[in-house]
């Protein structure tokens, strides 16, 4: 096992390498819809995995450590719908990072304008970071007993 922290990591050892992947997911989802016929959705999903894996050398172990976030965000939107009666006079979708000619400006989807192919406007970014540290670690010397409440981890 690995311990992180508070947290504790079950890992797999193959030819005296260490393994352990840890990951993280988080989902979100806000939605608007009006009476009057506009409806907005946006969808946010982040994945996050670290990779540890290292070998041990009598007290002293080596490694690399592998991290990679994938983050998902997707959005839709009525193309077109009555300003006055949904309140909404332009569009949510953060549409400004598609245009770089506008010098800045945001490009919105307008609530009288034909913007999107169809009925729904939609857009999907998706970003991906990673990144690689080798490591060394060095045992220190501990108290035995501070570690008894893990006894019956994984039981």
């Amino acid at each position: 096992v690995l311990l992180l922290a508070d947290a504790v990591y079950q890992g797999t050892s193959e030819d005296g390498v260490w393994t352990f992947v840890l990951e993280d997911r988080s989902v979100s989802t806000q939605s608007e819809t009006h009476d009057a016929g506009y409806t907005f959705v946006e969808e946010d999903e982040e994945v996050t995995t670290v990779t540890i894996r290292f070998e041990r050398d009598g007290e002293d172990a080596s490694g690399k450590i592998d991290a990679r976030s994938e983050a998902n965000e997707s959005t839709s939107e009525t193309d077109q719908w009555d300003p006055v009666d949904v309140g909404i006079v332009t569009g949510q979708l953060r549409a400004n990072i598609l245009d770089p000619d506008t010098g800045g400006g945001a490009v919105r989807n307008q609530a009288d304008n034909a913007d999107c192919q169809g009925t729904t406007c939609e857009l999907t970014v998706v970003t991906t970071c990673a990144s690689s540290s080798r490591f060394t670690a060095v045992r220190t010397n501990h108290d035995p007993s501070e570690y008894e409440y893990l006894a019956d981890v994984g039981q």
